[in-house]
């Protein structure tokens, strides 16, 4: 019976979850750059712990059908483009990410191309931190800039060259984790240089949020939330007619 218990409240648990994480998603939709999120589940009987005695490893018990967060992997499929025309906009249609220089000297990814130009000239993705070129922050100190699909930027009107942005590719075995602010942490550096980025300049890179989708999922989730919820009242109720008859 107690096991029931636990059945249905770890259900009800990981639809909570997921509704958290298609929340974020879908208020994220205007974020560019966003990259949705999905939740995996799986059983606590395929993720048991074990314990190590004397270098053996041994089951703690048994498996148990209970749900538990597997992971909650981004999804990294391209987001749309919109056209602005302005000079410091950016984005990448091929797989690849800019380098962002944080305030704590960290390097980050992100896909959101928005950049500007701060008070000293260099080029900045506002309120995150400078872009990385090659050979560090990029200072091009002029907003008349030409930027080939390779990332090499250019002086438009005296065509001297200001610089080449770094498009890296994290690791097929890298944890890369996105942050609140859309930018993503990669244990381990920010990988090797893309080989074919293809940006394109005027333009950044919409969130990959798909409102039908998220919408879709969001009513499957409440849907499977409503039904633990009610098997765990059923078991309450058994549980409580069982303990008052084992009373009399």
């Amino acid at each position: 019976m107690l096991q029931g218990f636990y059945t249905a409240a770890s259900g009800m648990f990981m639809q909570q979850r997921s509704l958290n994480v298609i929340s974020h998603n879908i208020g994220n939709l205007q974020t560019p750059g966003f990259k949705t999120s999905r939740l995996l589940s799986s059983t606590f009987e395929q993720n048991f712990l074990t314990r190590l005695e004397r270098y053996n490893t041994n089951g703690v018990g048994t498996g148990d059908p209970a749900r538990i967060v597997s992971e909650v992997p981004d999804i990294f499929t391209a987001g749309g483009l919109t056209e602005t025309t302005r000079p410091f906009d950016m984005a990448l249609t091929g797989y690849g990410f800019f380098n962002i220089q944080g305030e704590d000297g960290q390097t980050y990814l992100t896909r959101d191309g928005q950049f500007d130009l701060d008070d000293e000239g260099y080029l900045v993705l506002r309120g995150r931190g400078r872009v990385l070129g090659q050979g560090g922050p990029l200072q091009i100190n002029t907003s008349d800039i030409a930027v080939d699909a390779n990332g090499q930027i250019t002086n438009s009107l005296t065509g001297a060259a200001l610089g080449t942005l770094a498009i890296t590719v994290p690791a097929d075995d890298a944890d890369v984790e996105q942050n609140a602010n859309g930018l993503f942490s990669v244990a381990g550096g920010p990988g090797a240089p893309a080989e074919d980025p293809q940006l394109v300049q005027g333009a950044y890179e919409n969130s990959n949020v798909n409102m039908t989708d998220e919408m879709t999922a969001m009513m499957m989730a409440q849907r499977n939330f409503s039904s633990a919820s009610q098997a765990l009242q059923f078991i309450d109720a058994t549980y409580a007619k069982a303990v008052n008859i084992a009373a009399l």
